[in-house]
């Protein structure tokens, strides 16, 4: 099959040897999964022909959630988010597009990917097909390679002027990379993000106790709001909270699962336009445990619904925020 093609052809690869066990495991894991999605997202177009719509993206949930459930003992936290990254951007180096739009995904991708190991992977996935446009494929990623050395951030993540800078230049579809932004904020927001069962109240009481908290979870009790439905109600009591502490520039918790990038980023972009610096902090521990945990809260939420919101988990990193924590334990 392709996939056990793409594995052999990872041993095959000049640089190989000079990885060490535990990258060439990230890389081996990262094959084994890179299409893991296919079979979900296959449609046949217009033509009649077959394609796996953002089956890249797909395959970093379906990834994650089978590297954080199935496997004992679990894959460690950090080996397990490279791993979903390569899945996600496995693509990028054939990429000839929009050559800004481009070089704005592979500056993104280097903040969560080791960049020499993503061309490794799409080199192998290039080598497993059976296609006369290899060259041409494996040209790209040679090209992949030069730009990523000539960025450096072929090695490590690509560098900005600042964190506020970082954060601005990914809202910003117009920010030159090269800019240099003062960093002008006045306050700051902690947005907690992790699966219900994952400790963030424990975090907050351990680390934050003496800063006042938003919490969606109160805010429903406080209007007797259910938890599933239309939660427009309970968001805007929320941000209306949020805006009264960013108008004082008076620090504060955002308490939510925080598990969506769709969600997380509007709520970002409203604190920076307040001149708030924001840090998310990720909680996660083993998945059986934050079945148990969950419970014994007062408001415990049904486990279906935590195996759901598990499988599509969007992973807060640098360029989202000026500060990401993540408390793994």
């Amino acid at each position: 099959t392709h996939t056990q093609r793409v594995v052999k052809s990872l041993g095959e690869l000049a640089g190989w040897e000079k990885l060490s066990l535990t990258e060439k495991n990230i890389l081996i894991l990262a094959a084994l999964l890179h299409d893991i999605a296919k079979p979900i997202t296959f449609k046949l177009d217009e033509q009649g022909r077959p394609c796996f719509s953002d089956h890249s993206t797909k395959g970093y949930w379906k990834g994650r959630e089978i590297l954080m459930q199935t496997f004992t003992p679990p894959v460690p936290f950090f080996h397990r988010e490279v791993i979903v990254s390569l899945i996600r951007f496995h693509r990028l180096p054939l990429k000839t597009d929009d050559n800004n739009k481009v070089e704005k995904l592979i500056y993104m991708a280097s903040q969560t990917t080791p960049l020499y190991l993503l061309a490794l992977l799409a080199e192998a996935d290039v080598m497993g097909r059976i296609s006369p446009d290899k060259q041409n494929l494996l040209d790209r990623v040679k090209l992949f390679r030069d730009f990523a050395k000539e960025k450096e951030c072929f090695r490590q993540p690509k560098s900005f002027f600042n964190d506020h800078t970082r954060v601005l230049y990914f809202q910003n579809q117009d920010l030159d990379p090269q800019a240099e932004i003062k960093d002008n904020t006045k306050t700051e927001v902690i947005m907690m993000a992790g699966l219900p069962g994952s400790g963030k109240d424990y975090w907050i009481k351990k680390n934050m106790p003496s800063l006042p908290v938003i919490s969606l979870d109160q805010i429903r009790e406080e209007i007797q709001h259910p938890p599933s439905g239309d939660q427009s109600k309970v968001i805007t009591l929320a941000k209306d909270r949020a805006k009264d502490y960013l108008r004082k520039e008076q620090p504060f918790i955002w308490n939510a699962t925080s598990l969506k990038y769709h969600l997380r980023q509007p709520l970002i972009q409203l604190f920076t336009s307040y001149q708030a610096r924001c840090r998310i902090v990720y909680r996660e521990t083993l998945f059986s445990q934050i079945l148990k945990q969950n419970q014994s809260r007062s408001r415990v939420v049904p486990p279906a619904v935590i195996y759901e919101m598990a499988s599509e988990i969007d992973m807060p990193d640098l360029t989202e925020a000026h500060e990401v924590v993540y408390s793994i334990y």
